[in-house]
């Protein structure tokens, strides 16, 4: 299964190893005024379905938009004074 987790490329994850589901294993961090931390093995692809990385360690995938290595964050975030907090919505 393959999931779409970012708008710069076509960036997917399979969430599969060896036909085995590893969701449980998976977590995505979304930093305060920061990137997303991917820390689980992941092939990054473009829209080509080229492999930009292929990673058994952390990615820093960028969020504020203004990385001159989109989609991987460059710290460009703290430059620009980038702003977001994302809390969970109350139900």
């Amino acid at each position: 299964m393959v999931h779409s987790i970012n708008n710069y490329n076509r960036i997917l994850v399979d969430f599969y190893d060896n036909g085995r589901n590893i969701m449980s294993e998976i977590k995505v961090t979304v930093t305060d005024n920061g990137p997303y931390i991917l820390d689980f093995p992941v092939e990054i692809v473009n829209s080509d379905d080229e492999t930009i990385r292929d990673s058994s360690k952390r990615v820093f995938l960028c969020r504020c938009g203004e990385s001159n290595n989109k989609p991987f964050c460059d710290g460009t975030h703290k430059k620009i004074s980038f702003e977001s907090v994302v809390k969970p919505k109350n139900s």
